[in-house]
C-alpha cells in the first residue's frame, strides 16, 4: 500500500517494481514523459523496461501524435481460477490533473470457450489496436502478455452494460491500418444521419466543426470548449444554434488560487435521425483535424437504451441556471483565443527525438560516461 512509510522505504518500492515489472506495459507518445519531482530518479529508471515510447512520422503539415487513453487489464482470481478483462476508455492522460475528464469502464468475463463470431467481430477493433501496439513493443514478455490479452478477449462474449443507460457498445481505434478516424468513424458513424448534438472538446477547429454542422442547419447543436478555442465562426448562430459555452473564468483563473480547472473531456452526444437512437462517443479524440484525421486515437461508442435520454436532458446535465453550473455562454471571441504555442520549435524537437533509434550509456574511467546514439 502506498503509505508514507512504504514510500520512504526503498526496499518496499524495489520489491514492488520487481514483482510487477513483467506484468504491465505503458505505451506513450515519445518525448512526453516529465520526470516526477518527489521520487528518486534512480528508482524510476527501473521502470523503463515497462515503458514503450511511440514516435510516429509526419503526415501532411504536422506530426502524428500517439494520443489514445486506454487501459486494458486482465484480473484473475487465484482461488477460483476465473478471470475477467477490464477495458477503460477515458480522456485523461496518465498524470495528475485537476481538469474535467471522462472515464468509461467495461468488464467482461473470460469464458471457457471461444466467443461467438458476432462477439469476435465486435471486439476485433480492440484486438487489432492491441496487436498494433504489440508490433511496437520491445521484449518477448511484453509481446507475450499482449498476445495473452488478445486471446482472452476472444473468450469474452460481451462486456457488460447491465445497470447502465446503454445497451450497445462499439470500439473505434483511429490512425492505425484499416481504421481511418475521419472516414470510418466521423463520417460514416458519427455524422451519418446525425441530428441534434452536444460537442464537448477542449480543442476544436473550424474545419472539423464545419463537418459537424454542414447541411444540418435546422438541427440543434451545443458546443462546450475552452475559451481559447472559440472562433468567430463558431459563434455564428447558424453554426451552434444553442450556443457555445466554456468553463467559467473564475475556475480557470489561477491568480486567486493554487489550482485552476478547465475542460479536458472529449464527449459527443449525437441523435441519429434515421434510427432515433441517441449515441454517446467518448475518449481521446478532440474535435480537430489532428484528432480525427492524423493522430492515433481511441473512442468508445455507446448506444442509449431507446427513450432513456434526449438532447435536452443531456444538455441540462451540463448547461443549467444556478451557481453549480460550471459553464458560461461565450458571446465574443477573447483576446487570447486561438493563440497557438510555437509549434515550429516543438516540431524541430519532436523530429530530433523521433530519429533516435538507440542510445547506450556505459561508464568509463574516472566516473565519466560514454554515450553512443544511433539514428535512423
Amino acid at each position: 500500500e502506498l503509505t508514507e512509510d512504504t514510500m520512504r522505504s526503498p526496499h518496499y518500492i524495489l520489491e514492488a517494481i520487481n514483482r510487477s515489472s513483467q506484468k504491465f506495459v505503458v505505451f506513450c507518445n515519445a518525448g512526453c514523459i516529465p520526470v516526477p519531482d518527489n521520487i528518486k530518479t534512480n528508482i524510476v529508471s527501473l521502470l523503463e523496461q515497462s515503458v514503450v515510447q511511440i514516435a510516429l512520422g509526419n503526415q501532411g503539415s504536422g506530426f502524428v501524435n500517439f494520443h489514445p487513453k486506454v487501459w486494458v487489464i486482465k484480473e484473475s482470481n487465484p482461488e477460483t481460477g476465473g478471470s475477467h478483462i477490464k477495458v477503460i476508455v477515458m480522456s485523461r492522460n496518465l498524470s495528475n490533473s485537476n481538469n474535467l475528464d471522462v472515464v468509461c469502464e467495461l468488464s467482461g468475463i473470460v469464458g471457457k470457450k471461444q466467443s461467438s463470431r458476432t462477439a469476435k467481430e465486435k471486439h476485433k477493433p480492440l484486438v487489432d489496436f492491441l496487436l498494433w501496439l504489440k508490433d511496437r513493443a520491445n521484449g518477448r514478455h511484453i509481446k507475450g502478455n499482449i498476445e495473452d490479452l488478445c486471446e482472452c478477449i476472444n473468450f469474452v462474449e460481451e462486456f457488460g452494460l447491465k445497470g447502465s443507460p446503454f445497451e450497445h457498445y462499439h470500439f473505434y481505434p483511429m490512425g492505425i491500418p484499416g481504421y481511418d478516424g475521419n472516414e470510418t468513424c466521423l463520417e460514416k458513424i458519427m455524422l451519418d444521419h446525425s441530428a441534434e448534438m452536444v460537442i464537448i472538446s477542449p480543442f476544436v477547429d473550424d474545419a472539423t466543426i464545419e463537418k459537424f454542422t454542414s447541411e444540418r442547419t435546422r438541427c440543434r447543436r451545443t458546443l462546450i470548449t475552452r475559451h481559447a478555442s472559440v472562433t468567430q465562426k463558431m459563434l455564428d448562430v447558424n453554426v451552434m444554434t444553442d450556443g457555445v459555452y466554456a468553463v467559467k473564468e473564475v475556475m480557470t483563473d489561477k491568480s486567486d488560487k493554487d489550482v485552476s480547472v478547465d475542460i479536458h473531456e472529449k464527449v459527443y452526444f449525437i441523435k441519429n435521425s434515421q434510427t432515433n437512437y441517441n449515441q454517446l462517443f467518448l475518449g481521446s479524440a478532440n474535435a480537430t483535424t489532428n484528432g480525427f484525421c492524423r493522430n492515433v486515437e481511441f473512442l468508445i461508442g455507446l448506444d442509449f437504451i431507446r427513450w432513456k435520454t434526449s438532447y435536452d436532458a443531456f444538455r441540462r446535465e451540463h448547461i443549467f441556471d444556478g451557481k453549480e453550473c460550471m459553464f458560461d455562454k461565450v458571446t465574443i471571441v477573447g483576446e487570447n483565443s486561438n493563440n497557438k504555442t510555437d509549434s515550429s520549435r516543438q516540431q524541430i524537437l519532436r523530429k530530433a527525438i523521433s530519429i533516435i533509434k538507440k542510445a547506450v550509456i556505459t561508464q568509463s574511467a574516472d566516473d565519466k560516461y560514454d554515450i553512443r546514439i544511433e539514428c535512423k
